[in-house]
């Protein structure tokens, strides 16, 4: 008897590990999709899309699109303790490597509490792996990521002859007219006039910026996370001497403060001055990530999430094609807004 429950139970397990993934699978997609409806409510209020920056230091796209994912209390807290985002959001805030923190232990939870970028296949929110908790002042390598880890990443596109530095343009200074080499959808805010101040941002772009159509260019999708460097620092990074590396679970809050914006909240299928791409990394694939070759990636067996322009939400499978920068494939194709591409995935 004892012998048959045995392969009762064996013959059961794996059924219920594919249901609790399908649900997660299914509770990921419906969560991008809130993050979708968000980006078009911000378009309909703001009238363009949310920035993928406001500056070095200063919120990214998704701290922006807080009061439309139900978190207006949280969007608040950062323009009060950052001046109107006036000030970095960096050490001081978080309370990393300083005498003094910004927030409250009640607020410090509540930015733990927003399940919305948070893919459940890989943490539950409330999971403290991001804002440090120890001592004031202490130099903890590991809790410099800054504000809380998320699961989901802006898609960033720039052709490889117009700069060797490709990726160069999500966290800088809005006044960089190399900006505007961006060919993806979400790009660095823009001032008022006659101002460099990131507290007159207004959005670059509306939805005609996407001219090969919403419905053929992805905003945002799952990034690549190494199982063994989730909640990890030092041990994710690669090389920061080209000046285009970046961590693989960091803080979605903010860029990052280098220059390099895309450290924090933006990916590419491409890699810098080479014609090599890559494609959707497989979870135990890039560990030791060189070259930026693990942009994208999920927990997800077989496929990865993505958020188009339209609101609606792809899975993608990881055998998809990138092409290169010559011969576009798919993925290249759904990054750049105005390439002329209109893809269809699995022809």
């Amino acid at each position: 008897m004892i012998a048959i429950i045995g392969v009762l139970i064996a013959l059961l397990l794996p059924a219920v590990q594919a249901a609790r993934e399908a649900a997660r699978r299914a509770q990921c997609l419906n969560q991008l999709k809130q993050i979708g409806i968000a980006v078009h409510n911000f378009h309909d209020t703001q009238q363009g899309l949310p920035p993928a920056s406001l500056q070095v230091n200063r919120p990214g796209g998704f701290v922006l699109l807080f009061p439309f994912i139900e978190q207006a209390a949280l969007y608040e807290v950062v323009v009060g303790k950052t001046v109107s985002f006036t000030e970095d959001m960096n050490q001081d805030f978080w309370g990393v490597k300083s005498t003094t923190r910004s927030l409250t232990p009640e607020e410090i939870t509540g930015f733990f509490s927003i399940p919305t970028y948070r893919c459940p296949t890989r943490r539950a929110p409330g999971a403290r792996d991001g804002v440090y908790t120890g001592t004031y002042g202490a130099n903890d390598a590991a809790s410099n990521a800054y504000g809380p880890r998320g699961d989901y990443t802006i898609v960033a596109y720039v052709d490889r002859s117009v700069s060797s530095l490709e990726w160069s343009y999500i966290g800088a200074p809005s006044g960089v007219a190399n900006i505007l080499d961006l060919q993806s959808a979400l790009r660095p805010a823009v001032f008022r006039a006659g101002s460099t101040s990131p507290e007159f941002w207004m959005p670059r772009d509306s939805f005609a910026w996407l001219s090969d159509g919403t419905s053929n260019t992805i905003l945002i999708g799952e990034k690549h996370i190494h199982p063994n460097n989730m909640q990890q620092w030092n041990s994710a990074a690669i090389s920061l001497s080209p000046g285009c590396g970046y961590f693989q679970d960091t803080g979605y809050s903010h860029p990052c403060n280098l220059s390099w914006g895309q450290l924090w909240i933006a990916r590419a299928f491409h890699i810098r001055n080479t014609n090599d791409c890559f494609g959707i990394s497989r979870p135990d694939e890039q560990e030791k990530a060189n070259l930026d070759r693990a942009g994208f990636g999920s927990w997800h067996p077989g496929v990865c999430n993505f958020l188009l322009g339209d609101g609606a939400v792809l899975s993608i499978s990881v055998t998809t094609p990138s092409g290169d920068h010559t011969n576009k494939g798919p993925l290249l194709a759904l990054s750049c807004v105005n390439d002329g591409g209109i893809v269809r995935l699995g022809d």
